[in-house]
């Protein structure tokens, strides 16, 4: 079995789902912000006890910062951070995950 390029583990303080405008559903929301030359990906959609809040602005990065950065993934680009948001994003946050791979782009331009 091929190693996962990524690998998945909920943001710590983000558990949840929230309705979206269109009837569906958001598990999580994520941005990408750099910090020492790092990109991290934080969660933007929150749930503090139990209720969903989407932050804005500096919020997430800053909320991120005082959990510890260590607890979020990191990246040496924002391509880098951008690709792993989007994994995310296609797995819907699953336990069992396969890497994004670059045939599934293909398949999609046919």
């Amino acid at each position: 079995m091929p190693k996962e390029k990524y690998t998945y583990k909920p943001f710590p303080g983000a558990q949840g789902r929230v309705r979206n405008p269109d009837k569906s559903f958001s598990s999580e929301r994520t941005v990408s912000s750099e910090v020492d030359k790092r990109h991290y990906v934080v969660p933007s959609l929150v749930f503090d006890e139990g209720k969903p809040r989407q932050l804005k602005g500096h919020e997430p990065i800053k909320r991120a910062m005082k959990m510890g950065l260590k607890e979020f993934p990191s990246f040496s680009s924002q391509k880098e951070a951008n690709e792993y948001a989007a994994w995310r994003t296609k797995h819907k946050g699953t336990r069992t995950l396969e890497p994004l791979k670059l045939r599934d782009k293909a398949k999609k331009r046919k």
